[in-house]
């Protein structure tokens, strides 16, 4: 066999097969024998039903730990005892119409104790012009003698405060324990030393006495109360927070009534607070500025409690221990807020009183 002819034999023995496959001897092998596997669709069908569902379930988890992590948030946030005080101060910058329970308690002695409650109610549905009423019942032993028993009793309106105040008193004792003008009628008397004094500008009060009527019928106080705007409300939180106006001691959750409350212990202080009124008074166009006395002590401590349902302010407690001595003094305010209230001035005055 010629050179030539070998070349050409060998050449065709690596010519590849028609299925595209060259055996290693040049041989031809059939396809079969060298074809690719053929998948079960059976199987096939099931694994990719499988990675679908590992997708989905993933994609499920991602979507409640999202949800979850947002909730958890959220509910920190809402439940963060500041954010709840300054939502209750913003709910109390909303009402129109609120009612008041003062009860006082001032123990002068271990012999000698002083109570007296006074139930208010105001018509702050327009916070410039608010109207009040009011009923006062104080009792206490004269000179601590619990054999002379006394008890006042007092109504008053207040619808043209702070020039003229509308009072009814009754008094039982067995001696004179109060200058009073008159009994068992209604007489009208100015707030104001002069009633036509118009360049007064300051109505000053405190929290240790006895209840003052600038506190009951006015916005300002140791919280703002009243029906005040979107407009006004944002920019007197915006100041309470800016100026941290309520500082909290402590926070805890305690029950009224058998309903949950976050009772704050808030750290007073008193320019402060006045600071803000005077803020309250620029904006609203306020008459009067309602000051609260700057004398302090501190023994003094001011809680605030807030229901956990409303977000409302619903009891303020107020109490003072007296230096180098055990009297001690108390005021709780516990709040309503009523849908309506209608105050008017009452009638067959027939005693009028210069001042008080």
């Amino acid at each position: 066999m010629q050179p030539n002819q070998q070349y050409d034999n060998n050449s065709q023995g690596q010519q590849p097969a028609p299925n595209g496959y060259v055996s290693p001897t040049g041989a031809n092998v059939p396809e079969y024998l060298h074809m690719e596997p053929v998948a079960d669709p059976v199987v096939t069908t099931q694994k990719r039903k499988k990675k679908k569902l590992i997708v989905l379930v993933t994609a499920l988890l991602l979507a409640i730990l999202t949800v979850t992590g947002a909730a958890v948030y959220w509910y920190m946030q809402y439940n963060d005892p500041q954010a709840r005080l300054y939502r209750a101060l913003e709910k109390q910058m909303q009402i129109s119409y609120m009612s008041r329970m003062y009860d006082t308690k001032d123990s002068v002695s271990s012999e000698n104790e002083i109570k007296s409650s006074y139930k208010a109610e105001t018509d702050l549905s327009d916070p410039v012009n608010p109207k009040s009423r009011g009923s006062f019942t104080e009792s206490g032993y004269v000179n601590g003698n619990k054999s002379d028993q006394y008890t006042i009793s007092t109504e008053e309106i207040m619808t043209k405060f702070p020039t003229s105040v509308f009072r009814f008193t009754n008094q039982t004792s067995a001696s004179v324990v109060r200058p009073l003008r008159t009994t068992g009628k209604w007489y009208e008397y100015s707030y104001l030393l002069n009633k036509n004094d118009t360049s007064r500008k300051e109505i000053q009060y405190d929290l240790d006495g006895q209840i003052d009527l600038s506190e009951i019928n006015s916005v300002q106080g140791i919280v703002l109360s009243g029906n005040l705007s979107s407009g006004q409300r944002d920019s007197l939180m915006a100041y309470i927070k800016k100026n941290k106006t309520y500082p909290i001691v402590d926070s805890q959750t305690i029950s009224i009534d058998g309903s949950a409350a976050m009772q704050y212990t808030i750290k007073i202080d008193r320019k402060k607070i006045n600071e803000l009124n005077n803020e309250a008074k620029s904006l609203l166009g306020l008459q009067y500025f309602l000051k609260l006395s700057t004398d302090s002590s501190p023994d003094e401590s001011l809680r605030l409690l807030v229901d956990n349902k409303t977000d409302k302010i619903v009891k303020i407690v107020y109490s003072y221990a007296y230096p180098y001595s055990d009297r001690k003094f108390e005021r709780s305010m516990t709040l309503g807020y009523p849908s309506a209230l209608s105050i008017a001035e009452p009638s067959g005055v027939d005693y009028v009183a210069g001042s008080k």
